[in-house]
């Protein structure tokens, strides 16, 4: 009988040391959908995705992976004010994408640190309509595309080219959360715009660009899923 229980008590041990030194990761061929959000995210300093972003990520081997992101993120507004006879719209739209590489450390059986670099390019535009008098016979209609209610700019092209590093903790087996820091360069050109008054149309092109370099630390959540 004690034979018995020897044996089953180190079967039991020797699958315990097994379980404890398997490896959370995902292997070299692997897949990964990572899905991030910034809601704290400044424009400024250097490469920022908007609110939201989801992110494609293919393993060529265990050190090596390239990946891919996608930032989406609009906004929308509108207003009917029947006693003036005014109503009109608004709405934003921003875009990115954003292809890298990056090369992962050996870490632990949990925790992956990696670096990278990657490339920006974002696309922001605006349309906004406004009607005064609508439902009379002199009521007027106003576009806007990339302009805002009072003419400003809210167009831009963005490009961008950074180096990056960070880490992803596996809590079960193909699943981990991270987060990431990094140095990056942008540069961001304004779109032409134009203002529609009834049959008028009023081009404005592009006459300005800006650029930036800086470290950013945006607190990011970031969940991924490897299979």
């Amino acid at each position: 009988m004690k034979k018995y229980l020897l044996v089953l008590v180190m079967a039991l041990i020797s699958a315990s040391v097994i379980n404890a030194q398997e490896s959370y990761k995902p292997g070299a061929g692997s897949f990964s959908l990572e899905v991030g959000f910034s809601p704290f995210a400044a424009n400024g300093s250097a490469i920022s995705l908007p609110s939201g972003s989801l992110t494609g990520i293919y393993s060529l081997n265990d050190a090596i992976a390239i990946r891919l992101g996608l930032g989406f993120s609009q906004t929308s507004a509108s207003t009917d004010d029947k006693t003036n006879k005014i109503k009109g719209s608004y709405s934003e739209t921003e875009f990115s994408i954003t292809p890298g590489i990056v090369y992962s450390f050996a870490g632990t059986a949990k925790l992956t640190p990696y670096a990278g670099a990657e490339f920006l390019i974002g696309s922001t535009g605006s349309f906004g309509e406004r009607e005064s008098n609508y439902g009379s016979n002199n009521s007027s209609k106003t576009t806007r595309t990339n302009m805002d209610l009072n003419g400003d700019r809210f167009g831009i092209n963005t490009f961008g080219i950074g180096v990056f590093t960070g880490f992803n903790y596996y809590f079960a087996k193909n699943l981990y959360i991270g987060a990431e820091v990094g140095l990056g360069y942008t540069s961001v050109s304004l779109k032409d715009g134009e203002i529609t008054q009834g049959t008028t149309a009023t081009k404005y092109e592009n006459e300005s660009t800006a650029s930036a370099i800086g470290f950013h630390a945006t607190p990011t959540l970031r969940l991924g899923w490897a299979f």
